[in-house]
């Protein structure tokens, strides 16, 4: 169950974080919520694309990580293989918290944006404590630990990495929600229809997911595409349409990972 506390350079002088545990967090989700301004270094790797709030029912830009639930081809031996973790992922295990009551980044109001102040998931598995060492005198001989505060109580330069990434989720909520409201209002969300043929034979429907609807985008009005235009939407959109090219990548690494099965299979029952 989640702890979720102030943050304190001296009630945590001690803590470290564990990154490689902290990015653990997403080894099963297939979808991960994302917000505009990380759309650039999405597209490098992860197809973008909408989806749909399981409690709310309200559409979300998401980064796919997989093919059915539970499933994330991103990350392997207990590692991730890509470049950019997106934010959601990378600022585990710390969250904003307002008048003593800590909530996630990705569910603050405009309203709670006032005396916001950091908070840390202290029940979460990369929370570690070195209180009983001088972690501050010694090197820290584990190079996925990361320590919060420095000998003089100030943040570290990881600490404030992380400060930044949740004001950049707060701040692109807003932004995001207002992104998608706009293609809402111009019907320019469609579903996607994915009927995958796997190297083993098998076939899958993904479901749930949606993006542009190309053919209405290039039959917008004028006045529509101005208003993209003063809104800075183009090139999210732009950048979500040539995002979907990487769905053949995901389908290259189910694959391999359905190859690597069959290979460990067949060594074992020799």
């Amino acid at each position: 169950m989640a702890k979720l506390v102030a943050l304190n350079n001296k009630q945590h002088q001690h803590l470290h974080i564990d990154t490689q545990l902290a990015e653990a967090e997403g080894a099963d989700l297939h979808l991960v919520p994302v917000v505009l301004s990380e759309f650039m270094k999405l597209v490098v790797s992860y197809p973008i694309v909408f989806s749909k709030n399981g409690d709310t029912g309200e559409f979300m830009c998401s980064a796919l990580m997989g093919l059915e639930e539970g499933e994330n081809l991103f990350y392997e031996k207990g590692q991730w293989q890509s470049i950019y973790i997106p934010l959601q992922l990378a600022r585990q295990p710390f969250f904003l918290g307002h008048d003593n009551q800590a909530v996630s980044a990705d569910n603050s109001s405009s309203e709670q944006a006032q005396n916001l102040v950091m908070c840390i998931n202290e029940s979460h598995a990369s929370v570690i404590s070195q209180a009983s060492t001088n972690t501050h005198s010694a090197p820290n001989h584990n190079e996925t630990q990361e320590p919060l505060f420095n000998e003089t109580g100030e943040a570290t330069s990881y600490l404030q990495a992380q400060q930044n990434r949740l004001v950049q989720l707060l701040q692109g909520e807003q932004q995001t929600h207002d992104f998608i409201a706009t293609l809402l209002d111009m019907q320019l969300i469609t579903a996607i229809a994915l009927e995958i043929t796997l190297a083993d034979g098998s076939s899958h429907k993904v479901n749930g997911l949606y993006s542009i609807d190309e053919e209405k985008l290039a039959q917008i009005s004028d006045a529509q595409l101005i208003l993209l235009k003063q809104k800075h939407y183009l090139s999210p959109i732009y950048t979500l349409i040539a995002s979907t090219s990487h769905i053949y990548s995901l389908i290259n690494k189910k694959n391999q990972r359905i190859e690597q099965g069959a290979k460990w299979f067949q060594a074992a029952t020799l």
